[in-house]
């Protein structure tokens, strides 16, 4: 896939409030926007129980959060390597402040 031109950058920025750039290990770049709280709770709902298709959400989340590449490249992409689905849903969800690694201290 690559990486995305300036250009592009500056075309996705006047069109959304707050982009992120996502590098995987390869080098490719994913431009996102962060997950609203309806794309949350969708994610929830769709992998959220013993029903739920895991891979399904997080492809939903994806699918909704990434601007760059476009939606059938990227649907393509997914098709391709399924797993880049819940590598960038990993991400957005620490965009959206879930964090592994939290304090708790008893009062």
């Amino acid at each position: 896939m690559g990486k995305v031109d300036e250009a592009t950058i500056q075309e996705l920025k006047a069109k959304h409030k707050t982009l992120y750039l996502i590098t995987d290990e390869d080098g490719d770049e994913y431009v996102c926007k962060g997950p609203t709280v309806p794309e949350v709770e969708r994610f929830l709902q769709d992998g959220g129980d013993k029903k739920g298709e895991k891979l399904e959400a997080f492809r939903g989340l994806a699918m909704s959060c990434v601007v760059y590449p476009d939606g059938e490249k990227m649907a393509a992409i997914a098709d391709e390597f399924p797993f880049i689905v819940v590598t960038l849903g990993n991400k957005l969800a620490e965009l959206a402040k879930m964090h592994e690694k939290v304090r708790v201290k008893k009062l």
